[in-house]
C-alpha cells in the first residue's frame, strides 16, 4: 500500500509535469510566434528604414544637383543681365538713329511732297501747252486746207465770178 500510494503520488507529480510541460510548450510556442512576429516587424520596417535612407540619398543627390544646376543658370542669368544691359544701350542708340532717320524721311518727304506739286503744275502746264498748240495745229491744217480749196478754184475758169470777202 505504501508503494501504490508513492506510485500513485509518483503518477500525480509525473501528470503535474506533464501538464507543466505542456502548458510550457504552449506558451514557448505562443512566445516563438510572438518572437516571430517581432523579427518580421522589425525586418519590414528595417526594410522599409533602408527604402527611406535610399529615398532620402537620392532626394539629396537630387538637391545637391539642382543646387549646382541652379548656381549654373545663376552665372547664365548675370551673363543674359550684362548682355541685355548691353543690348538696351545699343538698342538706346539704334532707337536714337532711327528718330533721325524718321525724322530726315518726314523731311525728304514734305520736299518730295512740294516737288509733286510742282511737277503736277508744270504737267497741268505742259498739257494745257500741248492743248492749245492741238489747237493751233487744228486752226493751221484747217487754214492749209481752205488755202488749197482757195488755190484749186482760182485755177479753174467759171462762167461767173466768185467774190471774197474778208470778214
Amino acid at each position: 500500500s505504501k508503494e501504490t500510494t508513492e506510485k500513485d503520488t509518483l503518477q500525480q507529480q509525473n501528470n503535474e509535469l506533464v501538464a507543466e510541460r505542456d502548458s510550457l510548450k504552449a506558451s514557448l510556442e505562443g512566445k516563438e510566434k510572438e518572437l516571430q512576429a517581432a523579427v518580421s516587424a522589425v525586418s519590414k520596417e528595417t526594410t522599409e528604414k533602408d527604402t527611406l535612407q535610399q529615398q532620402c540619398n537620392n532626394l539629396t543627390a537630387d538637391r545637391d544637383a539642382v543646387k549646382a544646376s541652379l548656381e549654373g543658370k545663376e552665372q547664365e542669368l548675370q551673363a543674359s543681365i550684362t548682355v541685355a544691359k548691353k543690348e538696351t544701350t545699343e538698342k538706346g542708340t539704334l532707337q536714337q538713329q532711327n528718330n533721325e532717320l524718321v525724322s530726315e524721311r518726314d523731311a525728304l518727304k514734305t520736299s518730295l511732297e512740294g516737288k509733286e506739286k510742282e511737277l503736277q503744275a508744270a504737267v497741268s502746264a505742259a498739257n494745257k501747252e500741248t492743248s492749245e498748240k492741238g489747237a493751233l495745229q487744228q486752226q493751221c491744217n484747217d487754214l492749209s486746207l481752205f488755202a488749197a480749196v482757195v488755190a484749186a478754184f482760182s485755177s479753174f475758169s467759171f462762167p461767173f465770178k466768185l467774190v471774197f470777202k474778208a470778214s
